[in-house]
């Protein structure tokens, strides 16, 4: 797992960006493997309101109340996880079901976020503008 630079799943690790709807969307297989891989950067996406976020989870107090109100954090992951968390849903809404037979209209989709990982120190550089 050392080698592991970038990982991509469809879920947000569960209690990082992952509240919709008032309960938490994310899984615990995946969190579980983003704290022991600990890669440069992490993608997902599946909850809709925190797309387009790029953050560590050492600067978002949210997500460490979220991981230490589900009873699943600790010191060491704290400490060591350098993980940059990139939500990359591309919709600002739940689905595309109302248009089904029309097209969507350009304002539902988000900017991408562009990311950039320096060679030789793996540092991830985000922009989402």
């Amino acid at each position: 797992y050392q080698d592991c630079h970038v990982l991509v799943t469809h879920s947000p690790p569960l209690g990082i960006a992952d509240v919709s709807s008032r309960s938490h969307r994310g899984s615990l297989a995946v969190r579980n493997a983003v704290f022991k891989m600990n890669p440069a950067l992490h993608v997902f996406g599946h909850v809709h309101p925190y797309g387009g976020n790029v953050f560590k989870l050492e600067n978002c107090q949210e997500n460490k109340e979220n991981i230490s109100a589900s009873g699943c954090s600790d010191d060491w992951s704290w400490s060591r996880l350098k993980t940059t968390f990139v939500n990359a849903a591309s919709l600002k809404v739940a689905g595309l079901s109302e248009y089904n037979n029309r097209p969507a209209p350009a304002n539902i989709f988000r900017q991408p976020v562009v990311i950039d990982i320096r060679r030789d120190t793996k540092d991830v550089v985000a922009s989402n503008k």
